[in-house]
């Protein structure tokens, strides 16, 4: 997962976090996701991780059950229509706060750009790790 505002001007991957865009636009995921939680919300659960069996079954159905109470999908979506505020939340805590902590970041081989070739890059996430 990405952490928006930490100086990635795409958050999106370049279009393979597609439905970003998607989940941002208020109440048709809603609309298009109710009734077919199994479908939609199944299919992330076994094609986004790196294997597909990384969540097991029974997981999946319990996040499904969950997700069909009234008021869930709304939150899950909520998350994605808050990242243009977390954005500017957090590019204005990075611009001004460096962690007091040594830091290590960990990714692995099908992470996002292989974890540390981004992490590497990320000019906030750099100086916010320089020593204070």
């Amino acid at each position: 997962m990405t952490i928006p505002g930490d100086g990635s001007p795409n958050i999106s991957q370049g279009g393979r976090r597609w439905h970003h865009a998607l989940h941002q636009t208020l109440d048709l995921p809603e609309a298009l996701v109710s009734g077919r939680e199994d479908i939609y919300l199944g299919w992330f659960y076994r094609n986004y991780g790196a294997r597909p069996d990384a969540i097991a079954e029974a997981d999946i159905a319990e996040y499904l059950r969950v997700y069909r109470q009234p008021g869930a999908l709304r939150a899950g979506f909520s998350y994605y229509r808050a990242i243009p505020r977390d954005i500017a939340d957090n590019a204005a805590i990075a611009a001004g706060f460096k962690l007091p902590m040594p830091v290590l970041a960990l990714g692995g081989d099908r992470s996002w750009d292989a974890g540390w070739r981004w992490w590497s890059r990320c000019a906030a996430w750099r100086w916010m790790c320089k020593a204070a």
